[in-house]
């Protein structure tokens, strides 16, 4: 089974969302400043596909966010999976 993530989507509890476009074709880098949450996004890749609790760390992205999402790219097609942020 071939599975891409082409996005990773934030909601905010205001209804606002973040794109986060990956490279369906290649390799994606994502670079900034310590303390940005880029390290944050592998918790929330693994939080999408049903780990057994959040990792996220507990933070701003936490406290301001209400769901997490991928939006994937599968052989018959895409899929969008989201998962509601637990409480702090």
């Amino acid at each position: 089974m071939t599975l891409k993530i082409l996005e990773i989507v934030i909601y905010s509890h205001d209804g606002r969302k973040r794109i986060l476009p990956l490279n369906a074709t290649g390799v994606s880098i994502i670079t900034g400043a310590s303390k940005t949450g880029k390290s944050a996004l592998i918790d929330i890749v693994d939080y999408c596909f049903c780990a057994s609790e959040c990792r996220v760390p507990d933070g701003p992205i936490r406290h301001k966010v209400s769901w997490f999402g991928l939006r994937l790219q599968l052989a018959s097609g895409e899929a969008f999976v989201a998962r509601k942020c637990p409480a702090v």
